[in-house]
C-alpha cells in the first residue's frame, strides 16, 4: 500500500472516530475533527505532514523530498 493511500486512511479513521465520539461521548471531541483540518490546511502550504513521517518510520520506506 503506497504511503498516501495510509495517509489517507489514517486520516478517515480519526476522523470518524472524532465525530462518532463526538456524538455518544462528548462535543469536545469534535475539535479532533478542527486540528485535523489544520494539519490538511497547513501541510497543503507546507508539505509536510506528521503522520508521513509516522508512517515511513514504520513501514521503513523512504521516498525522495520534493
Amino acid at each position: 500500500m503506497k504511503n498516501f493511500m495510509l495517509i489517507s486512511l489514517v486520516y478517515f479513521l480519526l476522523l470518524s472516530l472524532s465525530w462518532i465520539l463526538g456524538w455518544y461521548v462528548n462535543a469536545v471531541w469534535y475539535l479532533l475533527a478542527v486540528l485535523l483540518g489544520v494539519n490538511l490546511i497547513q501541510s497543503a502550504f507546507t508539505r509536510r505532514c506528521p503522520i508521513t513521517g509516522i508512517i515511513k518510520s514504520s513501514t521503513g520506506t523512504k521516498s525522495p523530498r520534493n
